[in-house]
């Protein structure tokens, strides 16, 4: 047998045992890349998942929406290891530590590498009727990649259950409504009639929700749900609007108590014949609770915020200026 055959058949060999990269990369571990799950099925109550990885070699070289099955790349925030933004509304990718944060197509989550070899997936709670999903495009040094496919389930909704209002710890706040500058005809001295409130341009009472809570109102269509909302206070009880009203982010009005025909005769001091006037406003904040039920499971979802209310005092203050 030739030397040159005996070489190639020791070579063969060598290769079928994996002593010899034979052509690959020095280095590579001939391992491939394997996440503990590549298939999250979630309720539409959303959650975390943990995954870990069987190596450290990959990043995240994209996550691709897979709702509507157009396989669109997901745009949004791009974090550090320190929780510092470095992108905003961009292609998401990640190659080392940090997080990733979008809110895509109905749906929203966060994907979080803290350390080498793991990560976690954490879906928020879906507010729609449709479903969502999304893959994790995960790509190693040697260009292999690995999706991640996680799914969630549209929302079967919430039912309204109650109410509550607690009292004001106090006045909430008192702010001041300034007219515009005013004048009295020339030669007019002594006293002079003056009607107040027809120097506002809306007397009436100004009520709203507030809420600092995420998606506070966004569990119904606006106008879909009525409830009851404070109309005052008398001996440390809440006294309620005869209407009810929607619970939205809407600003309603109501009549006021001032009286617009209210006149009374002012001294104009020598000299003077421009004013304005400044107003008491007052607000009242009525904390509130909003208690909803899952329609699926059950379970009770609270939404805490404010009732604010808004009114004319009736007092007020001329103030002469030239």
């Amino acid at each position: 047998m030739k030397l040159t055959n005996v070489l190639m058949m020791a070579f063969f060999v060598l290769c079928s045992f994996g002593i010899t990269s034979c052509g690959d990369d020095e280095g590579d571990t001939g391992i491939p890349l394997q996440p503990s799950i590549d298939k999250i099925e979630m309720e539409d109550e959303g959650g975390e998942i943990a995954i870990s990885l069987n190596t450290e070699d990959f990043i995240i070289a994209g996550v691709v929406d897979k709702t509507n099955g157009k396989d669109q790349y997901i745009t949004g925030e791009i974090y550090a290891v320190d929780g510092e933004s470095t992108r905003y509304d961009e292609r998401l990718y990640l190659e080392g530590m940090g997080q990733l944060q979008a809110a895509w197509n109905g749906g929203s989550f966060c994907i979080v590498r803290d350390t080498p070899s793991s990560l976690k997936v954490i879906v928020d709670e879906k507010i729609t009727v449709t479903a969502f999903g999304f893959a994790i495009i995960l790509q190693s040094s040697k260009n292999e990649r690995k999706a991640i496919v996680v799914r969630q389930k549209g929302s079967e909704g919430y039912t309204f259950d109650k109410i509550a209002y607690a009292l004001p710890k106090a006045v909430s706040g008192l702010g001041t409504y300034i007219t515009p500058l005013q004048t009295i005809p020339p030669g007019v001295s002594g006293k002079y009639p003056l009607y107040p409130y027809h120097y506002i341009d809306d007397t009436r009472v100004v009520s709203y929700f507030r809420s600092d809570e995420r998606n506070a109102f966004a569990w119904m269509d606006n106008g879909k749900i009525e409830v009851e909302v404070p109309s005052g206070i008398k001996d440390n009880l809440i006294y309620y609007d005869k209407t009810k009203h929607p619970y939205d982010e809407s600003t309603y009005l109501k009549p006021g108590d001032l009286d617009e025909n209210t006149t009374v005769v002012m001294d104009v001091p020598a000299g003077k014949s421009a004013f304005y006037i400044k107003f008491n406003v007052q607000y009242l904040n009525f904390p509130y609770a909003l208690t909803l039920t899952n329609n699926r499971t059950g379970a009770k979802k609270e939404f805490k915020g404010t009732w604010i209310e808004g009114s004319f005092t009736g007092d007020y203050e001329i103030v002469w200026i030239r």
